[in-house]
């Protein structure tokens, strides 16, 4: 956003989910003054609903209304003042159009911003936003918009608002509220119930991986999801918060700030945030938040005060993913096997090369396929330059699972022990299509996948051939095979 400038404000240009924000704005947020360039009878045929239709008197003194529009805020020369104001017009729309160099040069504005793709590119991407109206009634409100076209964050007015659900094409609601079960969504909507009240020991985390499924299961079938609570302030807040952790590999700051920014009124109690703060090494998460930094709101359902202990669910970041390694024999034969269709199980162990050695660092792989989505299991040789040291088999791996390699024992599933290792070096994930990932969780000398070294949390997809490799070690990984769990 633009800051206001001794001088002048500068003019910022802004995409159509960011006018669609406006809409969203919560009690108490700065207003926003939408003005129309365009010639009036054009705007007469359609607006953006709310907007003004201005143009620059011919002496260059006075910014002229011709909507005779009867919103709440009146037009006047001094309407703008100290609040934002969002400026379009026709496709191509640029800073030196007469009113945004008018209110730049005046330097009243809180922010000013353009959007410069045009009134009738707006209206394709957000028909329901664009009226004949010129009056107050048509000026809706929505929920808040963290991921566009993804993903919502709302109060029970917007849940039970079925005209908004279907003109965002909502397709998936998750309440989280005392009772849940009083909201009855439309036909066509999936819909998650999840009962917890708002109390800053209340165990939010056993909520945290259906919470997750839930979510990503619509980010992967582009069905968009609401996630609400009673006043869309704590409880369904951390939820979202927590998907974005684990989806992002972000800190619950980073995660907090995104989602306050995008909602003004969010305060999740300090419980949650304190919840959120003890996933980050659950996720290998190296960026700590500190979970004092809360706000002092204890939930609106709690009681008298009392000390806050965190009990954090043991799947709260995805339940953990089994982990196996052959040998350097049993990889060698298990190598051959393969071409023949046969196929050895490999004993449980950890990262490293043949024998007990190798054993003593693993993870015991007995759990089952977790619910929720397809399982993928995958396969790696593990190699040195001398040659074949052994085989990792991860799996069955879900979609909201991830696979931590680093030096911790207790917290990574691959223990990795060359000096260059962080604790928590990288992550290996699948899709619901059975792609696989490596992300590097911003370790102190890198992961490179080939010949390329990868940006922190920003996740590689890789194919089979494709060799990885960690720090300075010389031990790569080549991917075998992805194969789907039965």
């Amino acid at each position: 956003m633009a800051h206001e400038q001794k001088g002048g404000s500068e003019a910022k240009s802004v995409d159509a989910d960011a006018i669609f924000r406006i809409f969203t704005a919560c009690a108490g947020d700065i207003a926003t003054i939408i003005i129309d360039t365009r010639p009036h009878k054009e705007f007469k045929v359609s607006h953006i609903c709310g907007a003004f239709c201005v143009r620059l008197s011919a002496n260059g003194q006075v910014l002229a209304d011709y909507s005779s529009s009867s919103y709440h805020i009146k037009w006047s020369q001094d309407c703008w003042w100290g609040r934002n104001v969002l400026v379009y017009g026709e496709a191509g729309l640029k800073k030196d159009n007469p009113v945004i160099a008018f209110m730049s040069r005046q330097g009243k504005c809180r922010n000013l911003h353009y959007y410069k793709d045009g009134f009738e590119a707006f209206s394709k991407a957000y028909p329901y936003l664009c009226t004949t109206s010129i009056k107050s009634i048509c000026i809706k409100r929505y929920p808040s918009q963290i991921l566009p076209g993804q993903l919502y964050l709302g109060d029970w007015e917007h849940a039970a608002d079925n005209e908004r659900l279907a003109e965002m094409g909502i397709k998936r609601i998750l309440t989280i509220h005392n009772h849940p079960e009083n909201l009855r969504p439309p036909p066509g909507i999936k819909h998650l119930r999840q009962q917890l009240p708002d109390i800053e020991d209340a165990d939010i985390s056993a909520y945290f991986s259906e919470a997750f499924d839930f979510i990503d299961e619509g980010r992967e079938r582009k069905q968009p999801v609401l996630v609400h609570c009673g006043a869309g302030v704590s409880r369904s807040a951390t939820l979202v918060m927590m998907y974005l952790m684990r989806r992002n590999a972000w800190s619950a700051a980073r995660a907090r700030a995104h989602v306050a920014e995008r909602r003004s009124v969010v305060a999740i109690n300090d419980g949650f945030y304190m919840t959120l703060c003890a996933l980050e090494p659950q996720l290998g998460i190296a960026e700590r938040s500190d979970p004092t930094a809360t706000f002092g709101f204890r939930g609106a359902d709690a009681p008298e005060t009392q000390q806050i202990k965190v009990v954090l669910s043991e799947d709260a970041a995805g339940q953990k993913v089994p982990v196996r390694l052959l040998g350097q024999k049993e990889a060698a034969e298990a190598a051959e096997a393969d071409k023949t269709g046969g196929g050895k199980r490999p004993r449980e162990g950890g990262e490293g090369g043949d024998g007990a050695a190798a054993a003593k660092r693993s993870r015991p792989g007995e759990a089952p396929p977790a619910a929720g989505g397809p399982a993928y299991t995958l396969v790696f040789d593990v190699v040195k330059p001398e040659g074949l040291v052994g085989r990792l088999e991860a799996g069955p791996m879900r979609p909201s699972q991830r696979l931590l390699l680093g030096r911790q024992p207790g917290v990574c599933d691959v223990v990795l022990e060359h000096a260059s290792i962080s604790r928590q070096h990288a992550a290996l994930s699948v899709d619901r299509a059975g792609a696989a990932f490596v992300s590097d969780l911003q370790s102190g000398h890198g992961t490179k996948v080939g010949d390329t070294w990868l940006k922190p949390n920003a996740p590689r997809q890789l194919t089979p051939g494709t060799v990885v490799s960690f720090g300075a070690s010389t031990r790569t990984y080549k991917l075998v095979r992805v194969t789907k769990a039965e």
